[in-house]
């Protein structure tokens, strides 16, 4: 007999999870320039007397329902600028031989934009980009972003310097890394559909300690650290919106609906309703 969801798990919603879209702008955003694959580059929300830029690449453009849900309540106060790419880094030269070739304009997006829109306040969310085919120029040489040390190095002396750049112009602050499993909060891993019917992981329901989703991000954010503490830029959290102040961090929210479209891309109704970490900059 084929194994059931117990009875606060809801197969309609963690479909509906599944099918929600990653990249998409929302009804109130105007989006002034695709990149070479269609996506959105650079999009507006927001007519303010203020000036805010959100970059990086689409787990910065998940946050954009928040901004749609302050100006459906008349509560966005700036005019906003998503600069992103999907899988871009945000880190200038950053040069990759393959589908993401195109993150390379992002970057250049960005100055552009801060200087010519005279952008008061810039929130990065980069991200650290080890990968065949990609490399990185620092100081005259193309090194590898294989994982080595080198790159890696390379990769954060380029962001520290990209961030003293900006702050010529704007107040910067840099986003941490945000909680993401493929799997432990992956609604499209929490069932499986076989000739016997469906089965459901016995451990959907369970928290996942919030030590375990940070570990993931703990050498990426020392790094930011000390890139903040250098250059002035602040920091932003991301963790207590998303998992609470407690120990664990539950997949699901209200009634019992999953945070999560896949593991890594938090669902816009979620977004609009429970990520605050940025409203400080927005209201």
């Amino acid at each position: 007999m084929p194994q059931r969801f117990a009875a606060s798990l809801d197969l309609e919603k963690m479909n509906a999870a599944t099918l929600d879209e990653t990249y998409a702008p929302t009804n109130g955003m105007h989006v002034l320039e695709y990149n070479g694959r269609g996506y959105s580059m650079v999009a507006q929300i927001g007519q303010g007397a203020r000036k805010v830029a959100l970059a990086g690449d689409s787990t910065m453009f998940h946050y954009g329902p928040r901004l749609q849900q302050l100006a459906d309540e008349g509560r966005l106060a700036v005019r906003a600028y998503f600069v992103t790419g999907p899988a871009c880094p945000l880190v200038p030269g950053v040069i990759a031989r393959d589908e993401f070739a195109h993150c390379a304009n992002v970057a250049n997006r960005l100055s552009e934009l801060v200087q010519r829109e005279k952008v008061q306040t810039v929130v990065l969310g980069p991200h650290y980009w080890p990968r065949k085919n990609a490399f990185i120029e620092r100081e005259g040489k193309s090194i590898p972003l294989d994982g080595g040390e080198e790159g890696r190095r390379a990769f954060y002396a380029n962001l520290e310097d990209y961030v003293r750049e900006l702050e010529l112009n704007a107040t910067v602050y840099l986003v941490l890394g945000a909680p993401q499993s493929l799997t432990v909060l992956n609604p499209q891993r929490m069932v499986t559909r076989g000739v016997t019917g469906i089965r459901v992981d016995p451990n959907a329901e369970k928290s996942v300690p919030i030590a375990d989703l940070r570990a993931v991000y703990a050498r990426h954010d020392a790094d930011l650290r000390a890139v903040a503490e250098r250059t002035g830029a602040k920091l932003l959290d991301v963790f207590p919106d998303v998992c609470g102040n407690g120990e664990t961090c539950s997949p699901f929210f209200g009634a019992r609906e999953p945070k999560f479209t896949d593991g890594v891309h938090l669902r816009p109704v979620f977004v609009r309703e429970h990520l605050h970490f940025l409203d400080f900059l927005l209201m």
